[in-house]
């Protein structure tokens, strides 16, 4: 549990960055469990923090629809949206979708940090490991000085199959190829 000193300076900081009461967004999909989870307890928080916040709940086809909108909250738009992907989507900055920051080509939300973009193109064409570490490690520290998104974890999906099927296998997705019920 948050502790109290810690949404003390939580809205210090807000204070601190400009925050100004701006309306602040966040569209929660409900009938998407994991993804809903994660929202409910932002929105405690940036509750608790004091924001002028407005959670809306809708289903996952919705929220895919309205997070392509560029329109200010009061028209539609929105200021915070959670998602998942699979492991292997965001294991190398090259094709690491959430780390674009090429603005309009960007991921939504539209990040725009030429530093970051820099670092990703150096990555590639990095010489051997050594460097690509160092420009790695580079990459890391400038995606928590920007934030073109959060990362809140990982979970690993939990299935059930019954007996009968067999040539399921564990993978990062669900996938039913080579399936077969005997």
């Amino acid at each position: 549990m948050l502790k109290t000193h810690s949404l003390d300076r939580a809205r210090a900081a807000l204070r601190a960055a400009g925050y100004a009461n701006e309306k602040v967004v966040l569209v929660a999909p409900g009938d998407y469990p994991q993804i809903n989870a994660l929202s409910l307890v932002t929105a405690d928080l940036l509750q608790r923090m004091g924001m002028n916040f407005e959670l809306v709940s809708t289903d996952w086809g919705t929220l895919v629809q309205r997070r392509t909108s560029r329109e200010p909250v009061e028209r539609g738009g929105w200021s915070l949206i959670h998602t998942t992907a699979s492991g292997q989507s965001l294991s190398l900055p090259v094709f690491h979708l959430f780390l674009r920051t090429n603005g309009d080509a960007a991921w939504f939300g539209w990040p725009k940090d030429a530093e970051i973009e820099r670092l990703r193109a150096a990555w590639v064409e990095a010489p051997d490991l050594a460097v690509q570490r160092q420009v790695a490690e580079a990459l890391n520290r400038r995606a928590m000085e920007m934030l073109p998104y959060i990362p809140l974890g990982f979970y690993w999906q939990p299935s059930a199959w019954n007996r009968r099927v067999t040539g399921a296998f564990r993978a990062p997705v669900t996938v039913f190829w080579g399936m077969r019920k005997d």
